[in-house]
């Protein structure tokens, strides 16, 4: 099983590959979401709104087909945002997903919180580079 700091590592990497302009919006817009408060919740809401349509039982955790789905649609929003966005396969959505599992290990599937938790981790770690 690959570790979730393997995978963070990986994440690294794959955002540093983006083009210079995409990686420079990136950080631009991460800077304004901290410094107003309407744009972080606009990108809150759409997140929010993303994850609900994703989690089709609707029981606040996103099983394997759910973040898969789930995955696609933030994608597409990074897409939309920032003009490049992750492509993953289906396998690292996969391997992502184990990864997201094993933050809450009482429970079968992903939640907001895993997600924001691997989410606020890799943003202090993207500050250091």
């Amino acid at each position: 099983m690959v570790s979730f700091y393997h995978l963070m590592g990986s994440a690294i990497k794959r955002m540093m590959s983006y083009k210079p302009e995409t990686q420079a919006k990136m950080k631009e817009h991460m800077e304004a979401e901290q410094k107003h408060p309407e744009l972080f919740q606009e990108v809150m809401t759409e997140f929010i709104r993303t994850w609900k349509q994703s989690d089709t039982n609707a029981d606040g955790l996103l099983n394997m087909r759910e973040f898969k789905t789930f995955v696609k649609k933030h994608n597409e929003n990074m897409k939309r945002r920032w003009g490049e966005s992750v492509k993953g396969t289906e396998k690292e959505d996969e391997k992502w997903y184990n990864a997201y599992n094993m933050l809450s290990p009482m429970k079968e599937g992903v939640s907001m919180d895993d997600f924001m938790t691997a989410k606020d981790m890799l943003t202090k770690i993207m500050a250091f580079k």
